[in-house]
């Protein structure tokens, strides 16, 4: 979601309204204030909770991230199209262990999805790689029954986000200065 946000022209000091309570009651998301050009929007209200029942509140999405807040997370995938989320994560070869197609609901932007470690691995390296991202090779030799060698399969590589992008997640994911200290 944040390599989202970030695209949709939302800047690192955008806040959103990431309180886990409204009036002293769980604060409740109506599925009609989401859009998903994928799956269309719509569904019973629900609720989510922040860890360590942290009370969110007007928050950045710098702080959003670094603290993990899940209620600000929703907000923000609010601003956006849950498709488009969807759509950025596959470009970045995230795929579900299952092999099933992406769940791109609001809950899907807190983790509700089965990942395998190595796909996530692959789409940190993308980023890391100014967006470049290339499929995972976990074979490095192939021989027959007699010992000849087969060629084993090569990676691909494409351009799954911009260069610019990157950089602005790189630094939004960053520990400050300051962090290696503590």
């Amino acid at each position: 979601e944040d390599v989202v946000f970030i695209t949709s022209s939302y800047g690192l000091g955008e806040t959103v309204d990431g309180r886990a309570e409204v009036d002293g009651q769980p604060r409740k998301w109506s599925m009609s204030t989401f859009t998903n050009s994928c799956d269309g929007a719509g569904g019973a209200d629900w609720s989510t909770a922040n860890d360590g029942n942290n009370p969110g509140g007007i928050i950045d999405a710098l702080t959003a991230t670094t603290n993990s807040i899940n209620t600000a997370y929703i907000a923000m995938s609010q601003k956006l199209d849950l498709c488009e989320i969807r759509k950025t994560a596959e470009s970045l070869l995230v795929h579900r262990a299952d092999s099933d197609v992406l769940a791109s609901g609001p809950a899907a932007t807190l983790g509700t999805n089965e990942i395998a470690p190595l796909t996530m691995a692959v789409a940190v390296a993308g980023i890391a790689n100014q967006g470049k991202v290339c499929s995972a090779i976990a074979i490095d030799k192939i021989t027959d029954a007699n010992g000849k060698d087969i060629a084993p399969p090569k990676t691909t590589c494409t351009q799954a986000i911009t260069p610019s992008t990157c950089m602005a997640c790189l630094l939004y994911t960053s520990p400050s200065p300051r962090d290696a200290h503590e």
